[in-house]
């Protein structure tokens, strides 16, 4: 079992959602058995182990959502 945890620094940025989303992707093309873990608030939330199992059905439709 591959476990990635997916950090942010939890602001704005131009192309985050993309770039999320393609290495989302490649990993689960890769391998089935990964879990993807996405961190809350971004360091705030690797702090107070604030975090939560995302799907890959999470990463489907965020390439024109915003923030």
């Amino acid at each position: 079992m591959l476990r990635i945890g997916m950090l942010t620094s939890g602001g704005d940025c131009q192309a985050l959602n993309p770039a999320m989303r393609g290495v989302a992707k490649a990993l689960y093309e890769q391998n089935r058995e990964v879990e993807i873990y996405g961190f809350e608030d971004g360091y705030k939330g690797l702090i107070y182990g604030n975090y939560r199992k995302l799907s890959p059905e999470e990463f489907s439709g965020i390439l024109t959502e915003g923030g």
